[in-house]
C-alpha cells in the first residue's frame, strides 16, 4: 500500500467553480521499479460531488504532449487491433440505430489512426477525422483542429453529422459539458453519439495509483459513467446503452462505452 501525501491545497472545480481540496498527489513511477511512485506534492486531482468529477487545474494541462511521438504510438499493430474491435462490437448497433435511413457523415474526434474510420467507412458513411495535430488518415478526410475551439470545417457542419465518435478524449478537454452541447449541435435529429471515457468506478482506493489516468499534463476531468449519463440526458440525449468495460477487448480496460442518440 502506498500512503498518500497530500498536502492541503485547493483547486477550482471547472464545472461549479467551487474550490476543493486536492486528494490524490500527482506522480511519476519510479524509473526500473514500477511499483514505486515519486509524489509531486503540489499538484494533483481533486474530487468534487456536483458532477462527481476528479479534475486538475487547468494550468496543470500540456497540449503540446500531443505530438507526432504520441500519435507514433498508436501505430502498431496490437493497439490497430483493439481499435477494430470497437467496430466488431458496436457496427451492427449503429447500422440498426441508423436504420439504414441516413449512414450519412461520420466526424471521429481525436482521431489518430484509420481502423474506427475504416469500420464506419465500410458501413457506407462518409468519413471524417479530426485532431489537434495533423497526420495522414487516408482516405478519409481529414481536419486539423481543436474540437473545443469549432475550426471552421465543422462550423459549415452544424446538424450534418449522423455519428460522432468520441473515444478517450473528453477527459482531455477544458470544457466537456459545452463539448457535449457541441456534439448535439453538430448531429442531425437521431444521430448517435459514441463517448469512451476512464472510469473512477475502477479505482483502488488502497493504492491509487496504480489506476492508469492520474495523466496531469493529459487528463483534465474524470467522470463518473452514471453522472455523464445526467449530462447527455439533460443536454437532449437519449442513451442506448451505457456500460463499464471489464475485459480486456478494445484499447483501455477499465474504462466506460456509452451510445446516445440526439433527440
Amino acid at each position: 500500500m502506498i500512503t498518500q501525501d497530500v498536502r492541503r491545497r485547493t483547486q477550482k472545480c471547472p464545472l461549479c467553480k467551487e474550490p476543493r481540496d486536492m486528494i490524490v498527489n500527482g506522480h511519476t513511477f519510479l524509473k526500473g521499479d514500477g511499483s514505486k511512485v515519486v509524489v509531486d506534492t503540489k499538484k494533483g486531482y481533486s474530487f468534487c460531488n456536483c458532477r462527481n468529477i476528479f479534475f486538475t487545474n487547468w494550468s496543470n494541462m500540456d497540449q503540446g504532449s500531443y505530438d507526432a511521438d504520441y500519435v507514433n504510438k498508436y501505430d502498431n499493430p496490437i493497439i490497430l487491433k483493439h481499435l477494430k474491435e470497437y467496430i466488431d462490437a458496436y457496427g451492427n448497433v449503429i447500422k440498426k440505430e441508423l436504420n439504414g435511413k441516413f449512414y450519412g457523415k461520420a466526424l471521429e474526434i481525436g482521431c489518430i489512426a484509420t481502423p474506427i474510420l475504416d469500420g464506419l467507412s465500410d458501413i457506407g458513411m462518409k468519413t471524417y477525422g479530426l485532431d489537434i495535430v495533423e497526420h495522414n488518415i487516408e482516405p478519409h478526410q481529414f481536419i486539423c483542429g481543436d474540437f473545443e475551439n469549432f475550426v471552421k470545417e465543422l462550423d459549415n457542419g452544424l446538424g450534418c453529422f449522423s455519428l460522432i465518435w468520441a473515444s478517450h478524449v473528453f477527459e482531455h478537454f477544458r470544457n466537456p459539458v459545452l463539448a457535449v452541447k457541441k456534439v448535439k449541435d453538430l448531429l442531425l435529429s437521431g444521430g448517435l453519439f459514441f463517448c469512451a471515457m476512464p472510469d473512477p468506478y475502477f479505482i483502488d482506493w488502497k493504492n491509487p495509483y496504480q489506476w492508469g489516468h492520474w495523466h496531469l499534463k493529459e487528463h483534465h476531468v474524470l467522470w463518473d459513467m452514471d453522472s455523464f449519463v445526467e449530462v447527455l440526458e439533460e443536454n437532449g440525449f437519449e442513451i442506448i446503452f451505457a456500460k463499464h468495460n471489464v475485459g480486456y477487448d478494445f484499447v483501455c480496460i477499465g474504462d466506460f462505452h456509452i451510445m446516445a442518440r440526439k433527440k
